[in-house]
Formats: structure tokens, sequence, C-alpha cells
């Protein structure tokens, strides 16, 4: 039979006290080695003396020995169960060694242990944001400020997750109370730069920057923020000299993309073409080799959408004339991005009567449901039941809800360029809705692409090349004409061109389409941008500036670098009547 351990004696109890004492006063000091030695010789005493293995845990997770300080805080939990403190630094250590799913589980047992456990709480939010839920992460991270409503940590990170999700009005609030606690705190002001960038609000932005700078050495992030302020205020001397200290070799991959757009805008507006068509070169070959090949997958996997669509069309025979009124004072606002889809959204906008949904995944949601329902598109589109085609309706009236008030005889316009490839199976669900179609000069579309930084999704991963590019605005356009030809389509044409050159005649044509009222409130879309704020569109800087000609025919400046697409996009050009 084994021997029962032999408990210290009372004496023996209070030295043990007072050396875990001791640790602990090293341990706040920040004299880690000598706290661990303290912590060791008070388990060689009592092995599983549960303070001391959390602490020593602790120590071993700020040290970077997270696989020690999972054992030890293991050892923690099971010597006191439900040992709120261990459980919080346990769910870190696990964290730290990307066990996400296990660090959740501590992290969860730490706050329902000590539900008034603020740290845990923060710690959970940062769990919850790595495992993708950013809902449960923003509730933790709002738990955690009520509970430490002191506390910086628990603030910045929410303002991180609200800025993410574009509430912009919370985040700034709580950058502010964050500077408030912390003036020193330089992420904090860095981020309330970028909200004000954002909003257009750019002299604050650049005083924020310039203040996160000053309290940072090296800031390559402000540095750049800095340079795209001062080019958007039209000091390109500026601009220039706040990139000219970074170093791409010298920065994360990220900042070194960052840094070539940066510098192909500025290059762009001050017209030196090639320096800026090396910059988005540059900016796309990074990108491309971050992504690897699964982004070159799933830019192939978007072409494919195009292509089987416009095969199964050029199939059909009839397309069945289909009874009811779905999609009435609805309007799919389409074109290949970069067309002037942004421009001609806050021209709508404007009007009291229409509300835009700004580039959300309706369209998407809609054939997400009809997947769950085991439909294969476009092959089943014909013979969709209509209590099907009224889920479908319901799928995409849900998404469209969360943005917008559907009030009576208000029309929807819902702007997102490239539900131009779904053309199909909107036309079916909605037989009644209308489509405005924009158009621009092929060779400055896809220029445009090129040059702009967008998120990469499917779509956008194809415009890393020109090559992908044109493919891409080749097999959309035929599927966009082919359906013109074929299905019984309420098309409006709007050519950028014509739009910048006179505003009023273009949007009195299209309100006439839309059979909505003429008001002159159309005619200021920069001032209906400005007063709007934050638009949901990678075109939000040029939106919030004077309707200009500049863009226009910008390719020709391009032109050399364009010749290898030429073949694929001039009978495109010439299709629609514009110079070669």
């Amino acid at each position: 039979m084994a021997k029962e351990a032999k408990r210290p004696a009372a004496a023996d109890v209070r030295q043990l006290q007072q050396l875990l004492q001791q640790a602990i006063g090293l341990h706040r000091g920040g004299q880690l080695d000598a706290a661990d030695k303290a912590y060791t010789q008070v388990l060689k005493a009592v092995p599983n003396q549960p303070d001391a293995l959390n602490l020593s845990g602790l120590i071993a997770h700020q040290q970077g020995k997270n696989a020690r300080a999972v054992m030890l805080l293991n050892k923690a939990v099971a010597a006191r169960p439900n040992f709120a403190d261990a459980l919080n630094h346990l769910g870190m250590a696990q964290r730290a060694l990307g066990q996400t799913q296990a660090a959740l589980v501590s992290l969860a047992a730490a706050v329902e242990a000590d539900p008034q456990h603020a740290e845990a709480w923060n710690n959970l939010g940062n769990a919850r944001k790595d495992a993708g839920d950013m809902f449960g992460a923003t509730s933790a991270y709002e738990t955690a400020v009520a509970g430490a409503p002191r506390a910086v940590e628990p603030k910045y990170n929410l303002a991180n997750i609200l800025l993410e999700a574009e509430q912009h009005g919370r985040a700034e609030a709580l950058y502010k109370d964050v500077l408030s606690l912390n003036p020193a705190h330089v992420e904090a002001r860095f981020n309330l730069a970028v909200i004000f960038e954002r909003r257009h609000e750019l002299e604050s932005a650049r005083d924020e920057v310039k203040r996160a700078l000053a309290g940072r050495g090296q800031f390559s992030q402000a540095n750049i923020l800095l340079a795209k302020v001062l080019r958007r205020l039209k000091d390109f001397d500026g601009a220039e000299a706040a990139l000219a200290s970074l170093r791409a070799a010298e920065l994360s991959t990220e900042d070194a993309i960052g840094l070539a757009v940066e510098r192909g805008r500025l290059f762009d507006v001050t017209d030196r073409a090639d320096e800026a068509f090396a910059a988005f070169t540059e900016a796309n070959r990074l990108q491309a080799a971050q992504g690897g090949k699964k982004l070159a997958q799933q830019a192939e996997g978007f072409r494919r959408r195009p292509a089987g669509n416009l095969e199964w069309l050029e199939r059909l025979e009839v397309w069945p004339e289909i009874e009811g009124n779905s999609g009435e004072n609805l309007v799919f606002l389409v074109g290949f991005p970069r067309s002037g889809t942004t421009l001609l959204d806050q021209i709508l906008d404007a009007h009291p009567g229409i509300a835009v949904v700004e580039e959300r995944p309706t369209a998407v949601r809609m054939l997400a449901k009809a997947k769950d329902l085991g439909l294969e598109l476009p092959k089943d589109v014909l013979g969709l039941d209509e209590s099907v085609a009224e889920q479908l309706r319901a799928a995409y009236f849900d998404e469209v809800d969360r943005h917008v008030s559907r009030e009576p005889g208000r029309i929807i316009v819902d702007k997102m360029p490239l539900n131009i490839v779904h053309v199909l199976p909107l036309t079916r669900i909605f037989p009644r809705a209308k489509f405005v179609i924009a158009l621009r000069h092929p060779l400055d579309v896809i220029l445009s692409c090129f040059m702009q930084r967008f998120r990469l999704n499917e779509a956008m991963s194809n415009f890393l090349s020109l090559d992908d590019a044109a493919e891409t605005y080749d097999l959309t356009l035929r599927l966009w004409t082919a359906a013109e030809a074929k299905l019984p389509l309420q098309v409006h044409e709007v050519r950028y061109e014509n739009l910048i050159a006179d505003v009023e005649k273009e949007s009195r044509a299209l309100l006439d389409f839309l059979g909505a009222d003429w008001t002159d409130a159309v005619l200021d879309p920069t001032g209906h941008a400005r007063a709007r704020k934050i638009i949901n569109t990678p075109s939000y800087e040029q939106v919030t500036e004077p309707i200009y000609q500049r863009a226009s025919g910008r390719w020709t400046r391009y032109e050399k670098h364009l010749e290898p697409v030429r073949k694929k996009l001039d009978p495109w050009v010439e299709r629609f009547g514009y110079r070669i």
C-alpha cells in the first residue's frame, strides 16, 4: 500500500506561504527567472500546490514556453477544479500554440467559474475571433469592457473588431477612451486616423497619424497611411517624403504590398505612368505569391461561372414567359468592376425614393439557399417550382432587409457589379426586376482593376494579372450580351464617359427608366458621398472627389503596357464604339 504524502508542519506551511508571496512579488516586478525559481521551491515541497503551478505556468507562457505552460496549468486545474485564473492562463497558452478549440474550451470554463473575470472574457474574445466567430468575439469583448471599464486591452480589442465590421462611430469612441486612459497607445491613435481617412476627414487623419509616428520611431503602416492622406490632400511632395524612408525588403509582406500600392497611386496621379505600372505590378506579384496556388485556383474557379452559364445559355432555345410581379421596384445595378457603378450608386442613393444596397451578399445568400435545396444552377433555373422560388426570394430579401428599409413604393437598387454573372437566376426568380448596366472603355476598366487593391475573393483574384482580368472581362461580357439577346430583360445602359460629361442628362434618362420622379438632389453625388461619410466600396476615395475627366482615357498613358491584352479586348472596344 502506497504511503500517504507527508504534510508540511505548520511552521513549514508559513514558510512556504512566505516563499510564495516573495515569488509573487518578484513576478510582479518582472523578475521572471527569480520568481520561477521560488515557485519551483514551493512545488518541491508541495508538488500540487495550485497557485505555484498556475503562476509558474504563467511565467512559462510569458517566456514563450507554451508547451510547458500547458502542462503546468493543466496540473493546476487538476489540483483545484474551476480555478478561473489557471483556466484563463491555460487558454492563453493554448491559443499561443494555435490550439484554438482547446483555448475556447478552457476560456469558456474560466468565465463559467468566474463570470466577473474580465481578463478571461477578453481572452475568450480573442479565441473566438481566431475561430472566425466575430459575433461571439464582440459579445465577449463587450462583457470584458463592462467588467473592467478602465482596462485598456478589452476596449482596444472591441474597437478593432468594430472597425473591421465598419461600425466606425462606436470604434472611434472606444479608441478615444483608450487614448484617454493611455495617451501613448500608438496603435489606437493609428486606427483612429484610419477611421478619419475613411470618413474623408483628411486633416484630422493627417494630424492623428503624425502623432502616431511621433510615438514610435518605426511604424511602416503609419508612413503608408500618411502618404495616402497627403496624396488625397494634393501634397504630393509630402506623400513621397513619407514613403522615402521605407524599404520593401525590410517590411512584412502586407506592408510591402501597401507600400507598392501607395507608390503606384502617387506615381499615377503625378503622371509617372511607367513607375506607376511597375509599382502596381509589384503589389500584385506580392499578393499572388502570398495567396499561392489556392488563390490561382479560386480565380480560375470564378471564371468557370460565366463560362458555364454562357455555355448553358447558348444551348437554350426558349426562355418561358413567367407570370407574377416578383421584382417590382427591384433594380440590379451591374457591370464589370471599375465601370462607374459607385458613381451611379451615389446618384441614385441621393434620391429620397430610392435605397441602394451597396455591395452586400444578397445574391450569394439566395444562391446558397438554392444549393441547400439541392438545386443545380443554371440547369434547374427553368423548372423552378414557385414555392421554391419564393424560398429563394425570402433568402434574398432577408439579406436586403439587414441593410435598407423596404418601405412601400420605395425602389431598391442592388449594387453589386459582378451580379452580372448571376443574370440567369436573377431574371428567373425576379422576372419584373430591372437591370442597369454600367459600361466604360474596356481598356480603362481592365487597367483600373489591375491598379485597385481589392479584398481577394474568388472574383477579385482575377485582377492580379492583366491576362486574367481580360479573360474575365471577355467571359462576363459575352454572357451579358447573350443574356440581352435571349432573355426578356428590362435594361438601361449608362456609359461612364457620358455620365461624367453630363450628369443631369444621364441621370434624367436613368430615373425615367426606373419610374422615379426627378429631384435635383441627384446632381451632387460628391456632396451626398461626403455626407454619408462611410461608403462600402473600394472606390470610396474617388466618389468623394468632384467629378472629373482624368480617369476617362487613362489607358492611353499606359498603352504599351496594355498591348498584351489588346487582342482580347479590342473587339469589345469596337463593339461598344470606343476609340482604339
